[in-house]
């Protein structure tokens, strides 16, 4: 998440997404690649495979218990999904991989911390689940520098609740001081102090 100056915005190779353009870096950055998530997203969920995947993982829960869908939801993003940094290049890359291409025609299926919250984010949709993502930054300098990109699920008795793939933490937990990969710029603090909620 965190952007060099003109950073390539590259999404897997595929038919409707397998552009390439520059983006800028910083904050700027950021909103495009939020996005280009927020799109990728509401794409993912009018593919029937997803739901399908999604109804799947559903199917054991109690019927009507919403809050253990979207634990099971995350359980499976978490177990079945590999967090991996994007590749590395020179002039820099953000790549967003669109969804049912990771979960169904990839490999390895592993992607970094926007793909693994899209995933997620995707197969909520797909259970009728509102979503949303939250940036996350730890530069007292720099607050509007994000590092790092979760997830948020609306349920009604319980509002937003966090959830990231990424990590193998339960519904609910963000990172905070805790997290390894949210640091600062330069070695001031060593936890998050900015967020921001992006609904589409």
């Amino acid at each position: 998440m965190n952007l060099p100056p003109n950073a390539t915005f590259s999404p897997l190779p595929d038919p409707d997404y397998g552009e390439r353009r520059q983006i800028p870096s910083d904050y700027p950055g950021t909103v495009e690649t939020i996005k280009r998530m927020h799109e990728l997203v509401k794409l993912a969920v009018q593919d029937r495979r997803l739901v399908e995947l999604a109804q799947r993982i559903a199917s054991p829960m109690p019927r009507r218990d919403y809050l253990s869908e979207v634990q099971a939801v995350l359980a499976y993003c978490q177990t079945e999904l590999r967090y991996v940094r994007d590749p590395y290049h020179p002039e820099g890359l953000e790549r967003l991989q669109y969804p049912p291409s990771l979960l169904f025609e990839s490999g390895f299926r592993s992607g970094d911390c926007d793909d693994l919250a899209m995933c997620f984010s995707s197969l909520c949709a797909a259970l009728g689940n509102p979503w949303a993502f939250r940036t996350v930054g730890s530069d007292p300098l720099f607050p509007r520098r994000f590092r790092h990109v979760v997830s948020l699920v609306h349920l009604d008795q319980h509002g937003w609740l966090p959830a990231d793939p990424s990590f193998e933490k339960p519904l609910g937990w963000e990172p905070g001081t805790d997290d390894p990969r949210i640091r600062p710029t330069e070695p001031r603090v060593d936890r998050v102090v900015s967020r921001q909620d992006w609904v589409p």
